[in-house]
């Protein structure tokens, strides 16, 4: 802005200079004329005074007009000019912006994924730690021990929790539980919570071998207020695939994924869906 208003000025003193010099000249061109002429009396001789005046301003006005013409010149070339300097001003505007805009986008992304670290490195991580299945202290029904541990760093708010028990032979599985039941307590850092289910259809297990599956889900929110959804499964291992009166209590289940299951079942339903009919 400095170099534009510079500019302005020059153009300005430019301008004011051609103005002067063609008056100057119209003027002094007037003024060539003979002081003499002005005190003869005779008629010749103030006819003659009359064209020189006359030759003057011609002079002058064809000086003035040279003078004119320079101006106008000059001033053509000076709005050029001063066109050229507010278009090159406003391009560097824009690139300024642009880099502007640029670095207002940079910031707010690297605020966001810092955001993002923070968030993941603060907020909670609760997992059913282990399942026992035991006898419960009346010794007339079953339930389910669960064991929530939270190995993040903040405490979390244990929302709803969904879980399905099932007795599984070789020929097929008995729904032993199917539970949904909306909760609220908090689970903190290195605190493991104990949560008792209960075990609703005992009499559904056969007397077959089997084996049992428990698996399901586990809402809770974080202290950012966040929800988190976190699966779960387990099953009793391989080598208590017995009779259910068999097995001594506590029943102590282990952590199994539940792809491989997944995957077996949706390629069945695919079979199915692709079998002509």
């Amino acid at each position: 802005m400095n170099i534009f208003r510079a500019f302005l000025l020059a153009t300005a003193l430019l301008v004011v200079s051609a103005i002067s010099l063609g008056t100057g000249a119209y003027f002094g061109a007037i003024s060539r004329e003979p002081l003499d002429a002005a005190v003869r009396p005779d008629g010749a001789r103030l006819a003659s005074d009359i064209e020189r005046r006359d030759l003057a301003a011609q002079e002058s006005m064809a000086i003035s007009a040279e003078w004119m013409l320079l101006a106008s010149i000059v001033g053509i070339a000076l709005t050029a000019g001063g066109t050229g300097l507010l278009l090159w001003q406003l391009a560097l505007t824009r690139r300024t912006l642009a880099e502007s805009s640029e670095a207002t986008g940079q910031m707010r992304e690297a605020n966001r994924l810092a955001a993002e670290n923070s968030h993941a490195e603060l907020r909670a991580y609760l997992s059913v730690k282990s399942i026992v299945l035991r006898e419960r202290d009346w010794h007339d029904s079953l339930e389910f021990e669960m064991e929530i541990q939270n190995c993040g760093q903040t405490p979390a708010r244990v929302r709803k929790f969904v879980f399905r028990a099932h007795w599984a032979v070789n020929k097929g599985d008995n729904i032993l539980a199917d539970h949904e039941s909306d909760q609220d307590f908090k689970c903190f850092p290195s605190t493991p919570v104990t949560l008792p289910l209960p075990l609703f259809d005992e009499d559904k297990i056969g007397s077959g071998p089997g084996h049992l599956i428990v698996f399901g889900r586990m809402e809770f929110e974080d202290v950012f207020g966040v929800r988190h959804k976190e699966p779960f499964s387990f099953k009793t291992l391989p080598e208590l695939f017995i009779p259910f009166e068999d097995h001594e209590f506590p029943i102590r289940l282990a952590a199994f994924s539940v792809q491989p299951m997944l995957d077996r079942v949706l390629s069945r339903a695919d079979k199915l869906k692709d079998r002509p009919r």
